[in-house]
């Protein structure tokens, strides 16, 4: 009877010890998982959030600096907006742009934008522009606001087939008969140095549904 009683503490004792270890390794995988998830949380892939493995990146322009942190690049930053800057320098690694907006800047070089694959609306008025083959690259654009700038050419735009809207305004334009080509829901192309004669054939031939031209 004793001898029972005795094997009975002991597979207690063990049966104890072994659901002690069991709940220990059970809490240490929670831990891991937890930790894990805190460290290096699971990357969304919903649309407007923007992520990168790099904890910040740095903007330098005309001696100031914008520092996204971790927080914000990784899940905040959809569009960013650098108005008034002469410029622009990491920009193409932001990819998940959806948004960006450049407006009354001294910034010559703006090669970089056409790395930011996924934007959909772009401004980049009031600034000093000729050179806008970069779009080429910027098939999800909807939106585009190119008005006042030193644009001649734009063939650039036989590349696209989803804009909404584009602003065009107060360039150098002569040739405006691509847009009679391709559908652009609005169109802004007033101001430039196009004849009359081809406002007038753009208006009676436009695909979209309003232009204003003169």
């Amino acid at each position: 009877m004793l001898e029972e009683f005795s094997k009975f503490n002991i597979n207690k004792h063990k049966m104890a010890l072994f659901g002690f270890i069991f709940f220990s390794i059970l809490i240490m995988i929670i831990l891991v998982f937890v930790l894990s998830q805190y460290l290096n949380p699971v990357k969304y892939s919903e649309p407007g959030l923007c992520f990168n493995d790099k904890y910040e990146t740095e903007f330098a322009s005309n001696g100031k600096d914008i520092r996204l942190t971790k927080q914000s690049y990784d899940l905040l930053v959809s569009e960013i907006k650098l108005n008034g800057y002469k410029e622009i320098e990491n920009i193409a690694q932001l990819t998940c742009l959806t948004y960006f907006e450049l407006k009354d800047s001294e910034v010559t070089d703006i090669s970089q934008i056409g790395k930011l694959v996924n934007l959909s609306k772009l401004t980049l008025s009031k600034n000093n522009i000729t050179d806008i083959s970069f779009l080429k690259s910027l098939d999800k654009l909807v939106l585009l606001d190119l008005g006042y700038n030193q644009i001649k050419d734009v063939s650039v735009f036989n590349n696209f087939n989803n804009l909404e809207f584009v602003a065009l305004n107060n360039n150098l334009i002569e040739d405006i008969s691509i847009f009679e080509k391709i559908k652009v829901n609005r169109l802004l192309i007033h101001k430039n140095l196009n004849t009359k004669e081809a406002c007038v054939s753009l208006k009676n031939n436009f695909l979209g549904e309003s232009v204003i031209c003169s």
